[in-house]
């Protein structure tokens, strides 16, 4: 299991919160590449508006859904099968602890902003590059029946969650970050998560 998938697992099971939104990426100022001397040189010109016009490819292709195959959707009782250590007082699964705090992942709560990690880790597990990408994976995940999904007894994504992932991707953020933003930033796809945000 990747990083991200597990940390979107553990919003799943109501450990912690979701980072702030992402904005699009800015070049790093000290990156070499950027600070060199840029000619007016014809053939440089023509390389730039070649690698622009590629990229702009790229993105497209990225837009398109891709969607082949089989994958396993994710379990908050993955969690279960970690061997961690279980907290006395909680219940939870113990996942980090210091001096003054540790971190425990409580499996059974359910609130919008579990049920937002969920349909992440939808997301995060569909996603194989070459094989599915994120606007077929969007398409799809396991929709979600009602407006309270936390209550349903599997992960889902809302339906609406594709149609927000492509308005942001018009808006000109990359994939995975208008992916992460569609379901864990305002104005987020899954029914709930910015009043209970916002609390």
């Amino acid at each position: 299991m990747s990083r991200l998938a597990l940390w979107a697992l553990l919003i799943a099971a109501g450990c912690g919160d979701p980072p702030s939104s992402t904005s699009k990426s800015q070049p790093d100022p000290t990156d070499a590449d950027a600070d060199a001397d840029t000619d007016t040189d014809t053939d440089a010109d023509a390389d730039t508006d070649a690698d622009a016009d590629a990229d702009a490819d790229a993105d497209a292709d990225e837009d398109t859904p891709i969607y082949s195959g089989t994958w396993t959707a994710p379990s908050r009782d993955d969690l279960v099968g970690l061997d961690l250590p279980v907290d006395p007082t909680t219940g939870g699964y113990v996942l980090s602890t210091s001096a003054d705090v540790s971190l425990i992942a409580d499996i059974s709560r359910r609130d919008p902003v579990t049920a937002a990690g969920s349909c992440l880790s939808l997301m995060l597990a569909c996603y194989e590059p070459g094989v599915r990408n994120l606007p077929g994976c969007f398409a799809n995940v396991p929709f979600c029946a009602t407006t309270t999904p936390w209550e349903e007894a599997t992960a889902c994504c809302d339906a609406s969650c594709g149609a927000r992932y492509a308005t942001l991707r018009a808006e000109g953020q990359a994939s995975a970050a208008a992916a992460s933003m569609a379901i864990l930033a305002a104005g987020s796809c899954m029914p709930g998560y910015d009043a209970w945000e916002g609390e």
